[in-house]
């Protein structure tokens, strides 16, 4: 309680921060490369957290690079290229082909 958030871990730090924004009666919760720079045990934990927070109900919007992670979390993907949308994807078995395309520039 004692330690400034500045000097937690990766991790703490996002527990800290979901934390706050739960405490606070958020009903959208924005994670922003939530697993960037993590070490794979708190990955692993920080993508719990979020399904959990999705389980409760609140609408969460995963902003990442990390295509397997959007795979592996989300059930629609929507693709931005040159500040642009360029599409929204569902996530199904052909997803990663659609998503590819659209980051080239093709149609999904």
């Amino acid at each position: 309680l004692k330690t400034p958030v500045a000097r937690l871990s990766g991790g703490n730090i996002q527990k800290v921060l979901l934390a706050r924004e739960l405490a606070e009666g958020a009903k959208v919760v924005i994670f922003n490369k939530p697993t960037y720079g993590l070490d794979l045990a708190n990955t692993l934990a920080s993508r719990q957290r979020i399904r959990d927070t999705a389980a409760r109900g609140l609408a969460v919007l995963l902003i990442s690079t990390d295509l397997e992670e959007l795979l592996s979390m989300c059930d629609r993907i929507a693709v931005i290229a040159n500040g642009a949308l360029v599409g929204t994807v569902a996530n199904a078995d052909d997803a990663r082909t659609r998503v590819g395309r659209l980051m080239i520039g093709l149609a999904a």
